[in-house]
């Protein structure tokens, strides 16, 4: 693959990183800068020949970063995968996370200062490449940011996929976690790690052990990661104001996933004003569906759903 830096031609706050293309697709890095010291990394990948007015935005789990939506093993990326199907594919790390700017203080890491990142770096990048439809689609963490994401974005974001979906409750993980929360409290500078061998039966229901290994790799010991995002989990659900979101909303359950709670997730749909709601649940499957053996129903689905929205034109163009 070749890679090679390309500079913006478009002012700050928005610059590239890099960029690299092959077999038809084209990866790029930017950072957005949101305050003099903060700097949100962005990842985009699409297909030299999209068309890249239908946009879908990653949201990652707590403790890991957007790497984890484009492992380098072939055939797991889910970006790559979204891509091939004609999708303009971004993801961000949130700040104190991956390539972003690290914070002083990993508690200061909330979900309200996320949810205020991510609906300002959509919104600029929206700016600088002229509008689309949006998708928001959200592992873990990132399933409590989307909902509220799209109740801030109102009718500009067309639909919500949620991924290893928490709602209400930690599911079967619950009581572990209430009581692991000292510990957090506790973290150095507000930062913690996952082990190595916490990336197996806690994550995983059904995975190739390429992916599981990477998952060690990358996110194990050596990732220091903020705990507030985790602090934050104290209080569920984070908002039962749900009503303004009236788009389709998916969301993807593994019947082995300790963190999600099919009742929770159906009080949530009963909150919301759209009633073109649907649960997928996948026997044998852990946590992050997106990454585990039956992946492919996962984006199959996913895009199922962006484009039962262009067919009824729902959301609109920012």
């Amino acid at each position: 693959m070749s890679y090679s830096t390309e500079m913006s031609s478009l002012s700050m706050p928005i610059r590239f990183a890099g960029k690299a293309e092959n077999d038809g697709l084209i990866k790029r890095n930017f950072y957005c800068r949101l305050q003099p010291d903060l700097d949100i990394f962005i990842r985009n990948v699409t297909r030299t020949s999209a068309s890249n007015n239908v946009r879908l935005w990653l949201l990652h789990g707590a403790g890991m970063d957007s790497a984890g939506f484009d492992l380098p093993i072939e055939g797991w990326s889910l970006m790559e995968s979204l891509a091939r199907r004609g999708y303009d594919v971004f993801a961000l790390d949130y700040r104190g996370h991956g390539l972003s700017s690290r914070v002083l203080d990993g508690k200061s890491v909330d979900i309200s200062t996320v949810v205020d990142d991510c609906s300002h770096v959509i919104e600029m990048v929206e700016d600088a490449f002229g509008g689309g439809s949006l998708h928001l689609i959200g592992e873990s963490f990132g399933s409590i940011l989307a909902p509220l994401l799209a109740k801030r974005l109102g009718d500009s974001i067309s639909s919500v996929t949620l991924l290893g979906p928490i709602f209400g409750s930690l599911g079967s993980i619950e009581s572990d976690f209430l009581s692991s929360l000292p510990e957090f409290e506790g973290a150095p500078g507000g930062y913690a790690f996952t082990t190595e061998e916490e990336w197996g039966d806690l994550f995983f229901g059904s995975v190739d052990p390429k992916v599981l290994r990477w998952h060690q790799l990358w996110f194990g010991t050596a990732y220091a990661y903020p705990v507030g995002p985790y602090l934050a989990l104290r209080n569920l659900p984070v908002d039962r104001d749900l009503n303004a979101i009236n788009c389709p909303t998916l969301a993807v359950m593994g019947s082995l996933d300790p963190f999600a709670s099919e009742g929770s997730i159906q009080e949530m749909f009963g909150l919301m004003g759209s009633d073109a709601t649907r649960l997928f649940i996948q026997d044998g499957i852990g946590h992050l569906p997106y990454v585990e053996e039956r992946a492919s129903e996962v984006i199959d689905a996913i895009c199922d759903l962006v484009d039962s929205t262009r067919a009824t034109g729902g959301g609109r163009q920012m």
